[in-house]
Parts: structure tokens; sequence; C-alpha cells
């Protein structure tokens, strides 16, 4: 039994045990800042905090319960809308076999209301818009997440971690140069990052796709594999580089090179099949080319929107 307190240090000591992952314990105490404090704004603080242990414990709909009750205590907060619907998601989502249960089915639905929602609620909120964005790339709804995407562009701060995301979203959605800029703000407030390999690679990927600036993408690709030397996804990139400039020899090697590491990556053999195609090997290219669609039958949907094709 919990005597009675102060809210402040009920919080508090829910808190320190959340910290250390005790999620039960955590959760009594912030219970009783619920009853021994209710409708204050201590409460409401503690609600939070007991979705966040529900959630981090996989109790998602614990979670989304108390996300009920937050939401009845602020409604027009849209970021709880976002919270929600991430425990939804994670019903949906997490134990899915090939086809969803109906209980999935409602969970979804009910995720991306809330996340729809969230959003009217709160349009500058960047988690809830780049959730979004995600989905709606995944469903093939590219005028939808370019409308979500350029939102989140206009929002974060330039030096923003999210940059990096946003350019290789924005890469997908084959906005190349609004991709660079972001690439370029990240760089700029991130000399020193783990992650510069990835955004050299990034950058390197979406110069590659439009084809400009092929001296600075093989430049960014170079620096990424002398950072992660035989990374599978920047030898692709610097390959297509390469086949861009026209360069088919150093380009197999590259897409040999990246095979080699994943035999089954339907787009390295689809492009190194053009690149040995279009350098006279047209017997390998058209083995590369069967064996590419065998992989992936929707691969040359793909080719097609890279504006590279046999």
């Amino acid at each position: 039994v919990v005597q009675e307190r102060s809210p402040e240090l009920l919080y508090s000591e829910g808190t320190r045990r959340l910290d250390r992952r005790e999620w039960a314990a955590g959760i009594i105490y912030l219970q009783e800042v619920e009853r021994q404090h209710p409708y204050s704004e201590w409460s409401r603080r503690a609600i939070l905090m007991q979705a966040y242990a529900h959630y981090q414990s996989n109790d998602y709909a614990e979670a989304i319960a108390d996300f009920d009750k937050a939401i009845v205590m602020a409604p027009g907060e849209g970021h709880y809308r976002y919270q929600r619907a991430m425990a939804h998601f994670s019903i949906a989502y997490d134990k899915r076999g090939k086809e969803p249960t109906s209980a999935e089915t409602v969970a979804e639905k009910a995720g991306a209301a809330d996340l729809d929602r969230a959003i009217d609620l709160s349009p500058s909120d960047v988690d809830a818009r780049m959730l979004r964005a995600g989905r709606r790339l995944h469903d093939e709804d590219r005028m939808g997440a370019r409308v979500d995407l350029r939102a989140v562009d206009a929002t974060l701060a330039p030096q923003s971690d999210r940059r990096l995301s946003v350019g290789g979203m924005l890469t997908e959605l084959g906005d190349y140069d609004r991709a660079v800029a972001n690439y370029d703000s990240w760089f700029k407030a991130h000399p020193e990052d783990s992650s510069r390999a990835s955004a050299f690679n990034g950058r390197c990927w979406a110069r590659a796709l439009a084809g400009t600036g092929l001296d600075q993408a093989l430049s960014d690709c170079d620096a990424a594999l002398r950072l992660r030397k035989g990374d599978v996804s920047t030898l692709d990139s610097r390959a297509l580089v390469r086949l861009r400039r026209g360069e088919w020899k150093l380009a197999v090697a590259d897409y040999d090179a990246a095979l080699k590491g994943d035999p089954d990556n339907a787009w390295s053999r689809y492009a190194r099949g053009v690149a040995l195609t279009r350098g006279g090997d047209t017997k390998r290219g058209s083995e590369d080319h069967a064996a590419a669609l065998k992989l992936d039958e929707k691969i040359e949907e793909r080719a097609k929107r890279y504006n590279l094709t046999y």
C-alpha cells in the first residue's frame, strides 16, 4: 500500500522505477498520483507515463486505455493521438502472420484514423508526419507522402537529425534536389557523426538516380566506402554512378561485389544486366534480366521510375 504523499514525490518515485525498467512497480506509484490527486496536472503527466510503461512492456491494450484517458483530459492535444496510433499499430503489426487477423485489421484502421486526426490537430507534428509519409510511401500514395514530407521539410530545423531520414524518403519520391539539400543540411551540423557513412551513401544514391552531379556522387560513395569498407548498399550506389557515367566495366565490377554480399538483390542484378548489355555482353545481360524478374516481378516498374531500362 502506498502512503498518502504529494504528487511530486509519487511521480518522482514512479518515474525513477521506470528508469530502472521496473515497469509494474513504477505503474503502481503513477496510479497513486491519479488516485490521490485526480484531475490535476500531475495526474495527466502520470497517465502519460503509465502509457509509456505499458507500451514499453508490450501491454499495448493498457497503453491505449491510458491514452484514452489522456485524450479525454486534453482533446485538442494531437500528439496523444499519434502516441495512441503507435500502440494500435503495434497490435496490428508486431505478431502479424501472412494474413492479418480481424483484430489486427481493426487496430490498423484505428491507428490510421488516430494518425490522421493527430495531424489535423497538430499539422507541424514531425513524428506524425514522418510516420504517415512512410505509410503512404509503402502504400504507393506518392502524392500524399510528398505533401507530408514537404510539411516536415518546412518545419525541421536545418541541423535536425531527422534530415537524414527526410533525405532518404525524398529520394524515394524522386525529389532529388530537395533530398540532396536535406543531406547537405545534415552534414553541416554533423561533422563527426557516426552516421556519416550512411549519409554519404544516401547523397550519392540521390545524385545517381537524378543522373546529375555524378562527380560529387562518386566522391560521396568513395567517402562512404572509406568509412565502411565493402558495404553492399554503397557498392550498389557507386555502381549506378558508374553506369550513369558510361563506365560499364567499373559498374559491373561494383555490382559483382554488391551481389557477392547480397546475391538475391533483384535491383543489383537488374542494373548489372543493364551495364553488361550496354557494354556489349548481351548474353549475360539477358541472364541477369531474367534472374532479376524471377526475384521481383515488379523490378521493371522501379527501373522505369529511375529511368534505367534495357
